[in-house]
């Protein structure tokens, strides 16, 4: 049997982060995703390929508009079927767009709004990942709450059966997260998420399990260690990786995190954990 074919999105945005957060949360999807940062590059993929559907950034550079391109667009034969989302900070655009968009989005665009949108323009997409997705934070692709629920209890299952065992549990806050989104804003935070998410991932194990329990608040469960202490080292290699501020877009980001070390009476404290998150 022949292997289905993604989905295949081009990213038109001049700002790296933008479009990298973009291509991220396309490709949690299940699509397949190109980026171009200039309108001449975007008018040289699309003469060559046929993407299914086309995030477009109207501010591109003045040789070549996001405005040319959709015209481009909307005048190939080839790419009729090629579905459009304009993604623009300047709501009097709207209007000059008209209806040659399928949609427009307003900037800040929330990952659920975005994988939202863009699966009601292609129904047709074939979403591999349901399963995964069901289970998974939409924007970092971490474990959520529910899946991590269920590693845990199967942690403390095995501590009830050998006692041998030792494993714990660190909960981590973005102090001010709310304070954070208000000065930078929800684009840049993200972005800002998914960096720190890689910075911590370079300082626990591949078995060591890493959740989002919510927006700002993540754990991660440290199996298999040799003394629960183990977990305080853990948290001192994760505080010292998280000093350098966040730069994203010429700016710094510096935020501070609050750990906690769940590892005394576990078992006890399963419910209150989860009620508390």
């Amino acid at each position: 049997m022949a292997a289905k074919v993604k989905s295949r999105a081009l990213i038109i945005e001049d700002d790296k982060d933008t479009a990298s957060l973009f291509s991220h949360i396309l490709e949690f999807i299940g699509f397949t995703t190109d980026i171009v940062q200039s309108g001449e590059k975007a008018l040289a993929k699309l003469r060559h390929h046929t993407p299914d559907i086309v995030l477009l950034d109207i501010h591109l550079s003045p040789n070549v508009s996001g405005l040319n391109i959709l015209d481009y667009i909307r005048r190939s034969k080839r790419l009729q079927n090629s579905r459009i989302i304009v993604i623009t900070g300047h709501p009097n655009l709207v209007d000059t767009i008209g209806n040659k968009a399928d949609l427009v989005l307003l900037k800040p665009v929330s990952a659920k709004q975005l994988s939202t949108m863009v699966l009601r323009l292609c129904p047709d997409h074939n979403c591999e990942n349901f399963l995964y997705n069901a289970s998974h934070d939409p924007l970092t692709g971490l474990m959520n709450h529910a899946r991590f629920k269920d590693r845990l209890t199967h942690a403390v299952s095995r501590v009830k059966r050998d006692s041998s065992l030792y494993f714990a549990v660190l909960v981590m806050r973005i102090d001010a997260f709310r304070a954070l989104k208000k000065q930078h804003g929800e684009l840049l935070v993200n972005q800002m998420l998914l960096n720190f998410v890689e910075r911590i991932r370079e300082r626990i194990r591949e078995v060591d399990t890493f959740c989002r329990l919510s927006e700002d608040k993540f754990a991660i469960l440290l199996e298999n260690i040799v003394d629960p202490a183990n977990a305080s080292l853990v948290v001192a290699r994760i505080q010292a990786v998280l000093d350098a501020p966040f730069e994203i877009q010429g700016l710094e980001i510096p935020i501070t995190v609050s750990i906690d070390i769940i590892n005394e009476d576990l078992v006890e404290q399963v419910d209150a954990f989860f009620q508390s998150s």
